[in-house]
């Protein structure tokens, strides 16, 4: 019945966006622009390939309109993977525009029990991204289960990027856009548009940008406390060091002084404001929120990591964060950092500072957003990050 379809849908969508807390984002070079009619015909092949061998008695209802069977599928056997649900959306051309499907892998667990890696996928034609949304069980998988059988052969993946790749493969392949995904060649070649570093650049550029939007108002402050800068401070503290045949080089008094305005400002905003009134102060400027976390690599240290004890605490406030600033400002790459993203980004209430933490990845194989908590997780929010984090990553002055 339509009520039971839409029921259905919801259920489909509340663990799609609402359960699986570790997002990889693919981008397509260009839209493939597939017919729908193609476009079921592959359909076809995909769910006979995945889902027939496997005795399973709903085949009538797999149909290459969309079917949501999460429920009704009553899976145990180790090591088989089902589509239990896909659906698609077109466009007024009969292009697709959008393909949803819900994967789940029967794996072992260490307690005996059979356990489900479930993997949702989203492309997306329109915005040209590929979403592949898992939930992370590999720390539950038995690792040596059935290995002294004679001939066996283990057909699932215990960990979470492989899971990735695998399910990642499985789709593009069967809708035959391969060609038109970034791959690993892509995001390792310094010359390709979905080169790595362009993506950790693309990250330090908007942690920076947060992090001087929140520090606007100390940093001007500081400014208006010394007008004429702090090199008159520095000329007489070098003055009582040195004597005067004794050469310092201009270098030295540069770093210097970088470090003496860094370590002002932090004593400055430690005096002046704790954790909650940086966080307030983000809210106020409908920041889409705040960093807790980064770990980036610099000429002058080898590795500079600082984070905050949790996801209401702002980096922008950590004393070990402004003593590595001046670092981080060379760093111009930020491979890993942790945000935390208003919960109420349309910013309809300016007393809600409830958060929702995450990380942020970005390696030669792969861009990984994880999700700490899905306590406020929706589509509008994977949404809204996405399309804040793809903001930065396309800009073209990179």
């Amino acid at each position: 019945s339509n009520k039971r379809k839409v029921l259905d849908k919801l259920f489909f969508e509340s663990i799609l966006y609402g359960k699986l807390k570790n997002i990889f984002v693919d981008r397509m070079k260009i839209n493939p622009h597939i017919d729908t009619d193609v476009f079921k015909k592959r359909m076809g092949t995909f769910i006979k390939n995945i889902n027939s061998e496997k005795s399973v008695d709903l085949e009538q209802y797999m149909s290459v309109e969309g079917f949501y069977l999460m429920d009704s599928l009553n899976i145990t056997k180790i090591g088989s993977l089902y589509l239990t649900g896909f659906d698609f959306k077109e466009d007024n051309e009969n292009k697709v525009e959008k393909a949803r499907f819900l994967f789940v892998q029967v794996v072992p667990l260490k307690n005996g029990k059979p356990g489900y890696f479930v993997a949702g996928v989203e492309v997306n034609f329109s915005e040209n991204l590929i979403l592949t949304m898992i939930r992370n069980i590999s720390t539950q998988i038995k690792r040596d289960y059935n290995e002294d059988e004679e001939g066996f052969e283990k057909n699932w993946d215990e960990n979470l990027n492989n899971f990735y790749y695998s399910i990642k493969k499985l789709v593009i392949n069967n809708l035959g856009i391969n060609t038109f995904v970034e791959n690993e060649n892509d995001r390792n070649d310094e010359e390709s548009d979905f080169y790595y570093k362009k993506d950790r650049r693309a990250m330090y550029k908007m942690c920076k940008e947060l992090d001087e939007r929140v520090l606007e108002e100390f940093r001007q402050e500081l400014n208006r406390k010394f007008e004429e800068g702090t090199d008159s401070v520095i000329e007489s503290l070098f003055k009582r060091l040195f004597k005067p045949t004794q050469i310092v080089l201009p270098k030295y008094k540069i770093e210097f002084k970088d470090k003496l305005d860094s370590l002002l400002l932090s004593t400055l905003i430690r005096v002046l404001a704790d954790d909650e009134d940086i966080v307030d102060i983000a809210k106020e400027k409908k920041l889409i929120g705040f960093p807790t976390k980064i770990s980036f690599t610099s000429e002058s240290s080898e590795k500079g990591s600082t984070g905050t004890s949790g996801k209401d605490s702002p980096v922008s406030g950590s004393g070990m964060f402004h003593s590595l600033y001046t670092d981080f400002n060379e760093a111009f790459e930020l491979p890993y950092w942790s945000i935390s993203w208003f919960r109420d980004f349309r910013h309809q209430s300016s007393s809600d500072i409830n958060v929702v933490p995450s990380t942020i990845e970005s390696r030669g194989k792969l861009f990984r957003i994880t999700f700490k908590n899905n306590t406020y997780l929706t589509k509008e929010l994977i949404y809204h990050v996405i399309r804040n984090i793809d903001r930065y990553r396309s800009q073209e002055d990179q």
